[in-house]
Parts: C-alpha cells; sequence; structure tokens
C-alpha cells in the first residue's frame, strides 16, 4: 500500500509540473511584396551551419548532445522548401564558397523564468506568463541578390493549475521545424 502511494504521489507530481502552455511565434517576418510577374531564379548551391546549445541559469549553456540529428533534420526541412519552390539548390560544405547561406542558431532556455518560480511553489494555484525571446534566430543570406534577413522565434509560456486539462496540446504545437520552413519561404518569396 505503501509503494502505491508513493507512486500515486510521484505521478501527481510530474502530471501538475504539465500545467504549462507554451508555443513558439515567429518574429520578423518580411511583408509580401506585390507580385511583378517575373519568377527569380533559385538555382545556386548553399551551405548550412547550425550553433546548438541549451541555456540553463544556474550551470550556464551547454552544448546539445543530439546536435547531429537536429542539423539533420533541418537540412532535410531545407531541402524540402527548395523542393516546393522549385529551386535546384545543391548544398556544400564550404561556408565562403556558397551563394546562398543559411546560419541557424538554436538556444532554447530550459531554466524556469523568475515569475515561474511563485506558479511552482504554489503548485499552480498561482498564475504566471513569460517570453523566452530569441531562443531561435534563422539567419538567411543570398549573396546573387545581395538580400539577407534575419527572423527571430520567441516561446511565450501560460503556467496555471487550471490549464492542466489542456497542457498536453504543448506537446502538439511547438515545432521549430515547421517555424524554420515557414521563414525560409518567406525569405525565398519575398527578398
Amino acid at each position: 500500500m505503501r509503494k502505491l502511494n508513493l507512486l500515486a504521489l510521484v505521478c501527481l507530481i510530474v502530471m501538475l509540473q504539465g500545467c504549462t502552455i507554451t508555443y513558439y511565434e515567429l518574429r520578423d517576418e518580411i511583408t509580401p511584396k506585390v507580385a511583378s510577374g517575373k519568377g527569380v531564379g533559385c538555382d545556386f548551391n548553399y551551405s548550412l551551419t547550425m550553433d546548438d546549445y541549451r541555456r540553463f541559469r544556474t550551470i550556464g549553456n551547454q552544448p546539445n548532445p543530439r546536435a547531429a540529428e537536429d542539423l539533420d533534420k533541418y537540412i532535410k526541412a531545407t531541402q524540402a522548401v527548395f523542393t516546393q519552390k522549385g529551386c535546384k539548390a545543391i548544398k556544400i560544405e564550404e561556408k565562403d564558397k556558397a551563394e546562398f547561406k543559411i546560419d541557424v542558431l538554436r538556444a532554447p532556455q530550459l531554466s524556469a523564468l523568475p515569475q515561474e518560480w511563485l506558479t511552482g511553489l504554489t503548485v499552480g494555484a498561482i498564475p504566471s506568463w513569460g517570453t523566452r525571446y530569441g531562443e531561435y534566430e534563422y539567419t538567411f543570406e543570398n549573396k546573387l541578390l545581395k538580400k539577407n534577413h534575419k527572423f527571430l522565434v520567441d516561446r511565450p509560456a501560460f503556467n496555471h493549475i487550471i490549464v492542466f486539462p489542456i497542457f498536453w496540446l504543448s506537446f502538439l504545437w511547438p515545432d521549430e521545424i515547421e517555424l524554420y520552413k515557414k521563414a525560409l519561404t518567406n525569405f525565398l518569396e519575398n527578398s
């Protein structure tokens, strides 16, 4: 009976920590231009570099142990967008020789925001909300067109015991790869 009570307590603690709704917001999108009727060619070589680490308040920045897997996801997403747009893009490793440069900075903050501590200490009775700014940065540079732009991704979060029945939606919403595709598409269409 005692083990069952301990297991129930551990399950309750884990579930109560999930009383957060969070999602990603793409900032600094390029305003769509009026179509000029002429298409811009997109036959080029490109490079994709990624700086990937996790930010903690207590122990500082730590490298992502799954960085190689995540880089592969970005390469596949890039190829998917280029294919969808009808581009003949070839990935090269030498960044200096690339005609189209992509720099990805992934630096999610994994520690609680100061206002979230009160929510945690009161087991969700006191609400809090906050935004982690600039967790992801996508910088695109088209040397052929002499255009570049940086997109930033923020992550707002809302914490309260009331969101407990729907906190699982947070597992469906935050998808940085979809935002990356949206940013790349926005840059290709409007630069």
